[in-house]
């Protein structure tokens, strides 16, 4: 039986300083359009760099858009762009080759996943004596529980110091993350690191803690989407 294979994206810092990425997150909506993007990517390397047209809808950008769940809209204004700037390729009525997919993609076999996840598992013990003064009753500390809980989720390096930091603050003020809201951080931090940059969630936790907020005010990250319809909103790629 032939080994189980994980594929996932390599979004370095270039990425967001791509000119074309840039100019997609700058219009109006563009922070949507940018995870559709990135959406697809993802579907993409499943799928040998391409994405395909079955017909099942009676467009692509429809098809497209029933597959990611997400608006038929938004995905037809993404996928103008994308082809415009040559980000995307269309093969034939019925293929899509997404250009950026091959210098993005990176793979990890079965074997590899368990090592890795055996690094952490080390990585882990090797923390407990730092933990011991938050530890009560035998209960699992914050970072415990946040080791444990974080290979679930697509959160980089650097997200990760920087959320360790951000539980050694909040030890200082008494206050500790459950297991439950642990989860539900890690998927905000997952998305918005997503949506927005591992670099603006690093900055938008140091300034909470600078400012001495009890949480994260994720807000400070969100932009208002405008309304309009399909054909207006696709027409407008001419002049981005």
């Amino acid at each position: 039986m032939a080994e189980k294979k994980y594929y996932w994206l390599k979004l370095g810092p270039d990425f967001f300083q791509d000119k074309a990425i840039k100019k997609l997150r700058k219009i109006a909506g563009g922070d949507t359009y940018t995870i559709i993007y990135q959406k697809m990517l993802l579907l993409a390397i499943q799928q040998g760099n391409r994405l395909y047209f079955e017909g099942v809808e009676d467009t692509f950008a429809a098809e497209l858009a029933l597959e990611l769940d997400e608006d038929e809209e938004n995905v037809a204004v993404t996928c103008s762009f994308l082809e415009k700037k040559g980000l995307m390729k269309v093969m034939s009525e019925e293929e899509f080759l997404l250009t950026q997919c091959e210098e993005l993609v990176g793979s990890e076999t079965d074997a590899a996943r368990r090592k890795r996840k055996q690094r952490n598992l080390e990585r882990l013990s090797g923390m407990k004596q730092e933990a011991l003064p938050e530890k009560k009753a035998g209960k699992e500390t914050q970072i415990q529980i946040f080791l444990r809980l974080v290979d679930d989720y697509a959160i980089s390096d650097p997200v990760r110091e920087k959320m360790q930091v951000w539980f050694k603050y909040k030890t200082e003020r008494k206050e500790n993350y459950k297991e439950q809201g642990m989860k539900s951080l890690l998927k905000r931090v997952e998305t918005n690191a997503a949506k927005h940059g591992d670099q603006a969630v690093c900055d938008l936790i140091d300034e909470c803690m600078s400012s001495n907020y009890a949480g994260i005010i994720w807000d400070k990250l969100a932009r208002q989407l405008p309304r309009g319809g399909i054909q207006n909103r696709v027409s407008e790629v001419d002049n981005w």
